[in-house]
């Protein structure tokens, strides 16, 4: 597997939200990092956009910031969740999403993942 990264540049509307969605993306998560830019401490939901699956969620970001995220491992039999974590996985879509982050501020959101 190889590891690959990409940066996302945002731009804010009016009411503060922007909403991004990077498509034909699959892999696993290795980090997300944010680059505040002129953004005023925004709220980031970084999801898996087809199953809606958590990927990472910061509120408040007063500073650029990077995060390792993590999620519960499920019981291949039965779906149950265990006690141990691992990265998140993304089947097609990566959206990104901000509130409150100031009328028309910039900023980037950097990812970093694994696939083949």
């Amino acid at each position: 597997m190889a590891v690959h990264a990409k940066s996302f540049s945002i731009t804010t509307a009016a009411d503060g939200s922007a909403t991004f969605t990077a498509t034909q993306f699959y892999g696993v998560i290795e980090a997300v990092a944010f680059r505040l830019g002129s953004l005023d401490t925004p709220d980031f939901t970084v999801t898996d956009g087809l199953s809606g699956g958590a990927v990472l969620a910061v509120t408040g970001l007063a500073t650029d910031k990077r995060y390792h995220p993590r999620v519960v491992e499920q019981d291949g039999a039965d779906g149950t969740d265990l006690t141990t974590v691992t990265r998140p996985a993304v089947t097609g879509q990566l959206k990104i999403v901000i509130a409150g982050g100031g009328n028309k501020k910039t900023g980037a959101v950097i990812v970093l993942w694994e696939a083949d």
